[in-house]
């Protein structure tokens, strides 16, 4: 089973067991997925879902790090670095360049402190 949370709440947007074929957009979040009863949780920061006749869940990830991989320090350094430069940003261009950075490293920050609380 995999299971994708939405990267806007805590919710969950996809549950796949015993389920019709289907290839679908994955949005950046949360990725958990469970073997052996352990649960292993992703950053994932986009790609697509293939779910195959016979039960087969493929993720084809633009980017997928273990919770365990993030660096938690660093990952807010790179928040407040992305809200500093979204301050000076001289285009469009570089606004959208750095809003996307800023996601991802939110995005790690979130992944790492759940992860964090599930070890403690």
């Amino acid at each position: 089973m995999v299971v994708a949370h939405d990267h806007r709440s805590d919710s969950v947007g996809l549950r796949l067991a015993d389920h019709q074929p289907l290839f679908t957009k994955l949005q950046a979040g949360e990725m958990t997925y469970t073997t052996n009863a352990v649960k292993h949780y992703f950053a994932v920061t986009g790609g697509f879902v293939d779910v195959s006749a016979r039960n087969i869940t493929t993720v084809l990830a633009d980017s997928a790090i273990r919770s365990e991989q993030i660096n938690l320090q660093e990952a807010q350094k790179a928040v407040a670095a992305a809200q500093q430069a979204l301050q000076s940003a001289p285009d469009q261009k570089t606004t959208l360049k750095i809003e996307a950075e800023l996601r991802a490293a939110l995005l790690m920050t979130k992944v790492a402190k759940k992860h964090q609380a599930h070890t403690y």
